[in-house]
């Protein structure tokens, strides 16, 4: 069985960022905060492709847009209740009871049943 992890600092996070999001910028709708979530999505796959024409890839570029997209997923849930903590348990949690077939470069998809 895994090893539970300690949901106190992702829901403290969640807090902190919905807080700092609604006084940075005012209350917010959750269709706004969705259309942001794909923005930032879109400037991570920019990146994650790297460079037009050569292909080079920035880790620190990744690395910003990493933070940015999760900022903005921890101020939605923030904003709709969603507890990202027991989000991350559950998929985990069916994570582990799937099968898996691997790709031979560290990545693999789930076998449907």
């Amino acid at each position: 069985m895994a090893k539970q992890f300690n949901q106190d600092s992702l829901k403290a996070w969640t807090a902190r960022l919905g807080e700092w999001a609604v006084i940075t910028f005012g209350p917010a709708k959750a269709e706004a905060l969705r259309r942001r979530i794909v923005q930032e999505l879109d400037e991570l796959q920019e990146e994650l492709l790297g460079e037009p024409g050569t292909g080079v890839v920035l880790a620190h570029r990744i690395e910003k847009e990493m933070g940015d997209v999760l900022v903005t997923m921890l101020v939605y849930a923030h904003h709709t209740g969603i507890d990202m903590g027991a989000v991350l348990e559950k998929v985990q949690s069916l994570n582990e009871s799937r099968k898996w077939k691997r790709h031979g470069d560290g990545t693999g998809q789930h076998v449907k049943e």
